[in-house]
């Protein structure tokens, strides 16, 4: 996966802010290769706990990093609430798997309780009937193939994504699937509640959570191989987007917005201003980016502020001066700042 220090150095500082298409809810590419938190790189402070089994410091989908699943209990990504009540809403992500070690019915994504009215799970079926994808909601599911033989899993990583109106009942026409870039067939599932409103993420103790490669059980729907760039979306994307998103693998849609890292006061640059805030969140914890915390270790402190001046060079051109000692962080706020233009 892209790096998001490349991808906001070239495209999301200025000409990826041109338009706010406020749909990305979430999205995560594995880029840390280590730790127990991955950083939700559309930075909207969805970042999810990784499990102690599960390791990321394995080839993704295009030039980084992916998540990698060994059938272990520990193995699983842990994301906060993203999305909950009946609304549309689309799932996007890679995975790779091979065929011996492929399970019946793996959770790519999963949250909710098995039975319920608000279940959603997006899977990897592999019984007798071919290798497909699932939706397994409420009582119902349904299910996709991937062509004549089903998802061939020993090829490398496959695209899927799932959308969903929201405006209607569950059925054909308001639930589609898109298998590598392509809209996929409905093949099996026995539908029984097609008259069913599809709901997620109920707020029912640990169900509000969201749940990558198995269930909030430990033992069931274990997913067994590589997941990568994984988005969340607030809306139901058209084909137009999904074979954007296929045929640029960790990539943003054209158009789509993302914060810009440092930007603290929301006025898309980063100059003296946010300097000033960042300055006054100084030494703070539990602020998150968007506070000043930019390298996500859980304070505002000097290990962030390189980060924060090549942010301000690129936006804006502007050069902050040197982090100052923290003594002299009130003078400074008051007094105002130590700044040159890069002429």
């Amino acid at each position: 996966m892209k790096h998001l220090g490349t991808l906001l150095t070239s495209c999301t500082l200025l000409a990826c802010s041109q338009q706010a298409m406020g749909k990305i809810v979430a999205w995560y590419n594995f880029e840390e290769t280590s730790g127990r938190i991955t950083a939700d790189s559309a930075l909207n402070g969805k970042d999810a706990s990784v499990g102690s089994q599960l390791d990321l410091d394995v080839p993704g989908v295009n030039n980084g990093s992916g998540a990698s699943y060994t059938n272990k209990p520990g193995a699983v990504v842990l994301a906060p609430e993203l999305y909950t009540g009946n609304a549309a809403r689309s799932i996007s992500l890679w995975f790779n798997a091979k065929a011996s070690l492929a399970k019946k019915n793996s959770r790519l994504l999963h949250s909710g309780s098995s039975g319920a009215a608000y279940l959603f799970d997006l899977t990897l079926e592999n019984s007798t009937g071919g290798r497909s994808i699932g939706l397994r909601y409420g009582n119902g599911n349904m299910f996709w193939s991937g062509g004549n033989g089903g998802i061939a899993l020993d090829s490398g990583f496959h695209h899927v994504v799932l959308t969903y109106d929201g405006t209607t009942l569950v059925a054909d026409s308001t639930v589609n699937v898109y298998i590598d870039g392509v809209k996929a067939t409905r093949t099996g599932g026995n539908n029984t509640n097609s008259g069913q409103v599809l709901k997620t993420g109920e707020s029912t103790s640990f169900q509000d959570s969201v749940y990558l490669g198995r269930t909030q059980r430990a033992a069931v729907g274990r997913f067994t191989g590589v997941l990568d760039d994984v988005q969340v979306f607030d809306n139901a994307l058209t084909q137009e987007d999904v074979s954007s998103l296929f045929t640029h693998p960790g990539e943003l849609l054209a158009g789509e917005i993302i914060p810009i890292l440092g930007d603290l006061n929301n006025s898309q640059t980063v100059d003296e201003a946010d300097y000033l805030i960042w300055i006054k969140n100084y030494n703070k914890t539990g602020l998150g980016a968007s506070g000043g915390d930019l390298n996500r270790d859980g304070r505002v402190n000097a290990a962030d502020f390189p980060i924060l001046r090549q942010a301000a060079l690129d936006s804006s051109g502007v050069d902050l001066a040197a982090v100052p000692e923290p003594a002299s962080m009130m003078l400074l706020a008051l007094g105002g700042l130590l700044l040159s233009r890069r002429k």
